[in-house]
């Protein structure tokens, strides 16, 4: 009986176990977000408590996703390079769940634009139609790799553009506002603006990661539509998005924290009530000098610090 002959298989499917690697390890960071928020706040709203849990949960769907996709491909389709021409249920759902995990990522931002703009809805409203049309692209991207056979990815290459396109618009246009409303408020104290400049920093640093993700997997798509480079950018978009709500919750958490100051001032009081300062009785612990400590408590409740909390005000 003549002996099978496999073709090899393309040598860029390593692009998909580098991804998966990668996802692992943006997973860690965004588990660790998560355990920081939640021990620290225990008094936020249970709506808002909820929403981020239901965030993070999608996102560790997505890493289950991933890890299923791996074993379908690289054990039970062992020396099947054919079976790489076909994606697997668990490919399709991750694009859906990246969809909905910045869809609901960014919610939480235009909510804070929102109550930044004093309640003025047209920004809003315009920033949720843009993450909208992205959550469309993203769902009717889904439903047409469901279609996808022998690795033909012609049919489906509009939506996946639009997808990428729609989403980068998106988060520059978030992030644009947001940068813009905090610039234009001025905290009454300096830890205040200490603070808004901090999360100006996170929105920059987060929001252009996300921007930068997407970018390279556009590029590497449109470049290579047959190959698999573009799955390690795309593999890890989700967590990045994840990582940038727990991270700002965190650093707007921290920036609503008391402070306390101490300060020491020598001062002279009398040890015993009736003692008037200053007196010339000599007589042995009667008369003493010494530090009056003074504890403040200063509670920063700026409402330009509040509204720059990325859930606004509260649910």
């Amino acid at each position: 009986m003549p002996a099978t002959v496999v073709s090899p298989p393309d040598p860029t499917i390593g692009a998909m176990l580098i991804g998966s690697i990668l996802g692992a390890v943006a997973y860690g960071f965004t588990a660790s977000q998560g355990y920081m928020y939640y021990t620290r706040s225990l008094k936020e709203p249970l709506p808002i408590r909820l929403f981020v849990f239901a965030t993070w949960l999608f996102d560790t769907a997505n890493t289950a996703f991933m890890t299923h996709m791996q074993y379908h491909y690289f054990l039970n389709n062992y020396a099947n390079p054919a079976a790489f021409m076909t994606p697997v249920w668990s490919l399709v759902a991750m694009v859906l769940l990246t969809a909905v995990v910045s869809f609901m990522v960014r919610a939480m931002f235009i909510r804070s634009v929102y109550q930044m703009s004093y309640q003025n809805p047209v920004p809003a409203i315009i920033l949720g139609l843009l993450s909208s049309f992205n959550l469309v692209c993203g769902v009717i991207a889904t439903v047409k790799f469901l279609g996808i056979e022998d690795g033909d990815f012609q049919n489906i290459k509009v939506f996946v553009y639009l997808d990428f396109v729609s989403a980068i618009a998106a988060d520059i246009s978030v992030a644009a506002a947001l940068l813009v409303y905090l610039r234009s408020h001025k905290g009454a104290s300096v830890k205040t603006q200490s603070m808004l400049q901090k999360l100006q920093m996170y929105i920059i640093g987060t929001g252009s990661l996300t921007v930068v993700i997407a970018v390279v997997a556009l590029i590497t798509f449109a470049a290579m539509p047959h190959k698999f480079v573009f799955l390690t950018p795309f593999m890890i978009w989700s967590k990045f998005y994840t990582n940038a709500l727990l991270s700002s919750l965190n650093t707007a958490k921290r920036a609503n924290d008391a402070v306390v100051s101490v300060s020491l001032n020598n001062v002279t009081t009398p040890r015993y009530p009736g003692q008037l300062a200053g007196s010339n009785n000599t007589q042995s612990g009667q008369i003493t000098t010494g530090p009056e400590i003074t504890i403040q408590r200063i509670t920063e409740s700026d409402e330009d610090l509040k509204a720059s909390y990325p859930l606004g005000k509260g649910l």
